[in-house]
């Protein structure tokens, strides 16, 4: 089982374990983990993308093949210049759809959007909120790294990392992260412009897909959209439970482990993800699928195994480790008893390696020298294995410190490999926890994240077997989200904080559980652990072995001892000075020259060599022994070793020697005679001789040893130096990076510039206007051709002084102006002429930065010729305009007036331009319905005409006129003007009025003609009566009665005409007075009557049966009367009807008379009742007679005609006197 060292989501808090003794059951209450929050329900994935050096295009070409709805966010981390501003955002906003946008604070992320970081800036991603962090100072820079291990903390497996293009390592242990936790991982193929990053990545085995950007965006799109990462992937998670159980069938039956009790929750997962890999979307497909396939079964375990592991996580735990644990397993042990650690799930070795490290640490500060012996296990041969080897990526430089990097660590091929020491101290093995049997008389056992992958029924079994592998005062240490749960009698917290206990003392079950996690295999060994003792298999046997085989050491191929055996004092003796292990230094006199020359001989041949009859000096005196040198192999002695025997002479003889075949030998001893004798003692001054030579090579060895250890103690310094150069080294190589992501943005910019000025070049060339741009200090920067031609610029005008170059207009205040507009930021433009008397409108311009800063003036020059031209052609037509002009703004304000204003109202400019106009003179123009108007004008572009006003003026009196106006618009958008045009109608309506009096006068004399005319029928009528009835009194009484009315009422009219004054207004005098109406009607019938007797017409007359008084004009009434019965007698044929009816309706008396005459058109009627001064004049003129302007209080109350006949109806107030009131005569209504 792996997973030591597994990085995990944040955790939620666990219940407090249970007090009863004795081992709990496995319950879910009694989980031994504080178990990790999960992603909601409305999570989404998230992709982190990193790249460095060549990654700009790989990031658009990745971003342009993405949807703008993939349903997930994009977090892009890139290596930038920290003190270069970036425009990363704005150039990849151009290759998507979605928005881009630079981090800035704290960010809540978003599906559909694309993020990016900032410069100098770390970044990490905490519930679903991007952070940033201040850069680290010194080392190499990994932001990949940081963001990709901190989004796959958080969004695990709906994380999704992609490397791209770039230099060195960055990435890698964050892709590891995002695998571990389930995500998906991809890197950038051949395509990658640097292939550092996507090789790191790729070469660590943590890559799941290897693609270009184009195929990777269509990958993680196909991923969004699988029920993997969709909302109902926990949903479906239980449903699924029979198809997992044949997932682990097949898992048993291929590799041997059982994942049955594994958390079902990461088998889910673990294996929904290959199902992303292997598109496919349901898990009864993917089970056909592995049937199919062993080698995705394969897969799939190691996918299951996977882990994530560093040096030194969590270091204040580590230093935990060494106050609290270390410092206690030391106290009072003696040097050759081991501390003995076992790491459960160690992985890839990482944190083995880093408790071996820590332990040095300790033991040198400590002054320690008891050895470490390590047992680091784990389930996968291949973590196994790496382990075992401890060589690593490079980029483990960020979780070791230099100096640890220094002392535990050598360099070698681009990567870090743990120095031998270390690695010695180790010991790596497969083993299943659950399955093998535990190790034994261990001090500290590190099971960190470990059980989070477990169900409780494994947890339970798993805790008793770690407490029997501890010593009675051994520690256990776990990690952060496991505690022990139920187990407190086997256990009691050392540190809570760091999940160290200690193990309590008592005998607690059985000693390790039941089999567990592996299939049992029939040629497995049975392995049969006895209990009780401490007695150690190793030493038993070495005690019996004592007994029989001869003193001996193993020893390395350059000859230091690694192993003593038996009693080796006799022929090895520590040498005076520094401590040694070196064999040829521990040899004691007389044996150096034989045993090397046997080693020298057995490393050549390959085969065991003896060499009897050497002799030792020992216990002060020489004795003879035999020496056999055996070379050896294996066992850890990569370049081999030797085992070398000392066997004494007596005991030899005892004894056959063993050949190099292996065979015993039967030979004895040669008898001693006189030259063997003499041989002897040749052979001793050889050997003596031979001795003094060898103690002078072993001087010069010692000479070479010394300098051996100051070339290596350079060779360290070189070392340091090495490392410290290595170290800048990626420093700068982080900066190169860093500088050319910062070279890709400058060449898209600089691409992008080469456009614009391509665009502005054709945009001047094009533009058929003359524009000089200037810079701050007046020199000419840019002109375009039409500016060359007219003003007479070359191209060496560039940079020089505008005031130094002659231009073809004459402008002697161009550079005060040009002060002014940079002085002021305010525009300016005047009209100017040219020398060829062209007009053209010369602006200026404040010349403004991106950044809104001022860099200069743009001068430009609009031919205006044609408008100007135009301008005085308007100004000249206005100046001879009779009528008076003005023209407001739109703040009523007068701009100008032409000349016949200034003449009509006898004003001059001075006091009119610039002025409002209701405050203009003694504010004539003050009219609020006017103002009114003009404002509608500007405001709903309206116009108005005729509008009559009159106005009483100072200088020339009253005038009447006539108002038009209507707005007027500007070119540049200035606003709106009024112009006002004044018609002055004075003398107009004053001829109008005088041809009114004149109408007035005729229609006068014409009413007058006919008054005087009417009462001289009756006369004559009255004359006639006289002469023919001169007889008869009465009558000729009457006659005499009517001709002298008659004649007063001429006398009347003549007095009228007295009064001129009265014609001309159309007056005539009434004279009041109380009248009876039926006597005045009856009068005035009495003088019409003959003239209807002799047209044989029938007149009719009604009166009313009770008096009915006025208060009128006798004179008056009779004349209406008279003139309306004779109009109807005059128009009406003869033998024609003429009707009068007197009679009093309500408040009124009202005299009616209807004629069966001609009548009146029915569109002449209104005429005849507005105006009854004519009523129908010239035909009553041309039948003899005229018409009567009649007098209130008489009132035409109606006409009706039809075209043949009249009715006409008159009415005046009803006089009469009431009872209980004065009468008192009422005023006339009108004239």
């Amino acid at each position: 089982m792996t997973g030591n060292d597994k990085q995990r989501a944040p955790l939620k808090k666990a219940a407090a374990p249970s007090d009863r003794p004795g081992p709990p059951g496995p319950t879910e209450a009694d989980d031994l983990l504080q178990q990790p929050a999960e992603p909601d329900g409305t999570s989404f994935p998230i992709v982190g993308v990193g790249a460095s050096a060549g990654g700009l295009e790989a990031l658009t070409q990745l971003l342009r093949a993405l949807p703008a709805d993939a349903g997930m966010a994009f977090v892009l981390v890139q290596h930038l210049a920290p003190s270069h501003a970036s425009a990363l955002a704005e150039i990849l906003s151009r290759a998507t759809r979605m928005p881009v946008m630079e981090v800035h604070g704290e960010t809540t992320v978003e599906p559909n959007c694309v993020y990016v970081i900032p410069p100098d800036q770390d970044m990490v991603i905490s519930g679903g909120r991007l952070q940033l962090l201040p850069r680290k100072d010194g080392g190499a820079h990994r932001p990949i790294d940081q963001f990709f291990r901190a989004l796959a903390e958080d969004r695990r497996h709906l994380a999704i990392g992609v490397i791209l293009s770039g230099t060195a390592s960055d990435g890698t242990i964050g892709l590891e992260a995002i695998k571990a936790e389930g995500g998906i991982t991809f890197a950038q193929d051949a395509t990658a412009q640097h292939q550092g990053m996507p090789h790191s990545a790729i070469a660590s085995g943590c890559v799941d897909c290897i693609l270009p950007p184009e195929e990777i965006a269509r990958e993680i799109v196909r991923i969004g959209r699988h029920p993997y990462a969709g909302p109902e992937a926990r949903a479906r998670e239980r449903e699924s439970e029979p198809k997992l159980t044949q997932v682990l069938q097949l898992l048993l039956r291929a590799t041997g482990v059982d994942f049955t009790h594994y958390k079902f929750n990461t088998l889910y997962r673990r294996i929904t993800r290959r199902m992303v890999l292997h598109k496919t979307e349901h898990l009864k497909d993917y089970v056909h699928f592995l049937q199919q396939h062993p080698a995705a079964l394969e897969a799939l375990y190691h996918d299951i195994l996977i882990s994530i592991t560093s040096f030194f996580r969590n270091p204040e735990a580590f230093e935990a480790i060494k106050s609290k644990v270390f410092s206690r397993l030391i106290k009072d042990r003696p040097p050759q008893d081991p501390v003995r650690i076992w790491s459960l799930g160690c992985s890839t070795g990482q944190e083995a390696y880093s408790l071996a490290m820590a332990y040095a640490e300790f033991a040198e500060a400590a002054g320690s020298r008891v050895p470490l012996q390590l047992f680091a296990t784990d389930l996968e041969e291949t973590a196994v294995e790496t382990a075992r080897a401890g060589v690593y990526a490079k980029d483990i430089a960020q979780d070791v410190s230099a100096e640890r990097l220094r002392r535990f660590f050598v360099e070698i091929d681009g990567s870090y490999r743990i120095q031998k020491s270390i690695r010695d101290a180790c010991v790596f093995s497969r083993h299943n926890v659950l399955a093998d049997p535990p190790f034994s008389r261990i001090d500290l056992i590190s099971c960190r994240n470990l059980l989070i992958y477990l169900e409780p029924v494994l947890q339970q079994k798993i805790m008793p077997s770690l407490h029997y592998a501890l010593k009675p005062a051994g520690f256990l240490w776990l990690g952060g989200s496991e505690t022990i749960g139920g187990f407190r009698n086997l256990f009691e917290a050392e540190d809570a904080k760091h999940k160290i206990y200690c193990r309590k003392p008592g005998h607690h079950g059985t000693l390790f559980p039941v089999q567990q996690g592996r299939a049992p295999r029939a040629s497995a060994p049975q392995i049969v652990v006895r209990p009780g003792g401490g007695t150690d298999v190793y030493r038993e046997a070495d005690r019996h072995l004592a007994k029989f085989a001869p003193p001996s050491v193993l020893v390395s191929a350059e000859l230091e001892i690694l192993q003593y055996r038996g009693d080796t004092g006799p022929y090895l003796a520590p040498a005076p000075g520094k401590a040694s292990l070196d064999l040829m230094k521990m040899l004691r006199e007389g044996l150096v020259a034989g045993v090397r020359a046997a080693i020298l001989r057995a490393g050549k041949e390959q085969a065991p060599v003896r060499d009897e009859g050497l002799r030792v000096r020992s216990d002060g005196g020489w004795h003879e022994l035999a020496v056999e040198v055996v070379p050896v192999t294996g066992g850890g002695l990569e370049a081999g070793g030797f085992l070398v025997l000392f066997e004494d002479a007596s005991q030899a003889r005892g004894l056959q020697p063993v050949t190099s075949e292996g065979a015993p030998t039967s030979e004895e001893p040669p008898a001693a005679d006189p030259d063997t004798a003499r041989l002897a003692r040749e052979l001793s001054a050889t050997r003596e001789y031979l001795q003094s030579v060898i103690e002078h090579q072993e001087a010069a060895n010692e000479e070479l040893q010394s300098a051996n250890e100051e070339v290596q103690s350079a060779n360290e310094e070189l070392q340091s130096i090495n490392e410290e150069l290595e170290t800048s080294k990626e420093e700068i190589q982080a900066s190169n990076e860093e500088l050319a992501t910062v070279n890709d943005e400058l060449n898209n910019r600089n691409t992008e510039l080469n456009r614009l000025n391509n665009d502005l070049l054709n945009l001047l060339d094009s533009v058929q206007m003359a524009i000089v741009m200037l810079g701050p200090d007046m020199r000419i920067r840019r002109f375009t051709p039409a500016a060359e031609e007219l003003l007479h610029l070359v191209p060496a005008d560039l940079g020089r002084p505008i005031g130094a170059v002659k231009l073809g207009f004459d402008l002697p205040d161009l550079e005060p102006l040009l002060a002014e507009v940079m002085e002021t930021l305010r525009n300016q433009e005047r009209d100017v002429r040219s020398k060829e008397g062209r007009w053209y409108s010369l602006r200026l311009r404040p010349y403004r930065t991106l950044e809104n800063k001022i860099d200069g003036v743009v001068l430009v020059l609009v031919d205006v010729d044609l408008l100007k031209r135009a301008e005085e052609y308007a100004q000249s037509i206005v100046a001879t305009v009779r009528e008076p002009l003005l023209v407001l703004d739109d703040h009523l304000r007068v701009e100008t007036a032409n000349v016949s204003f200034y003449r009509t109202f006898q004003v001059n400019p001075e006091e009119t331009e610039g002025r409002v106009l209701y405050e203009l003179g003694i504010r004539e123009w003050d009219i609020p319905a006017l103002r009114k108007l003009l404002e509608e004008v500007l405001s709903q572009d309206t116009a108005f005409q005729d509008y009559e006003v009159e106005l009483e003026f100072e200088h020339i009196g009253k005038k009447a006129m006539l108002l038009n106006a209507r707005r007027l618009r500007q070119l540049d958008e200035h606003s709106p003007l009024i112009l006002l045009a004044i018609e002055d109608i004075t003398e107009r309506i004053q001829s109008e009025a005088l041809k009114q009096a004149d109408r007035r006068k005729n229609e006068f004399l014409a009413t007058l003609a006919h008054e005087l005319r009417n009462p001289l029928g009756p006369i004559l009528n009255s004359l006639q009566i006289m002469r023919l009835k001169g007889g008869d009194g009465k009558a000729v009484r009457s006659a005499f009665e009517m001709m002298e009315r008659q004649v007063g009422q001429m006398v009347r009219l003549v007095d009228d005409l007295l009064d001129l004054g009265r014609i001309s207004l159309g007056k005539i005098e009434l004279r009041r007075r109380p009248i009876e109406l039926a006597s005045v009607v009856s009068h005035a019938v009495e003088a019409i009557r003959p003239m209807c007797e002799n047209m044989d017409q029938e007149l009719t007359v009604k009166l009313p049966p009770q008096p009915v008084y006025l208060n009128a004009d006798p004179t008056r009434v009779a004349q209406m009367v008279e003139n309306l019965l004779s109009n109807a007698c005059k128009f009406t044929d003869k033998g024609g009807r003429i009707s009068i009816s007197a009679e009093r309706e309500g408040e009124q008396a009202v005299i009616r008379v209807r004629d069966s005459g001609v009548g009146i058109a029915a569109e002449e009627l209104p005429r005849h009742r507005l105006d009854a001064g004519e009523e129908n004049g010239r035909d009553a003129r041309r039948h003899g007679g005229g018409s009567q302007r009649r007098s209130r209080p008489w009132h035409r109350v109606g006409d009706k005609s039809a075209g043949h006949g009249r009715n006409t109806r008159s009415a005046a107030p009803d006089n009469r006197p009431r009872a209980g009131t004065r009468h008192v005569p009422p005023h006339p209504r009108g004239r």
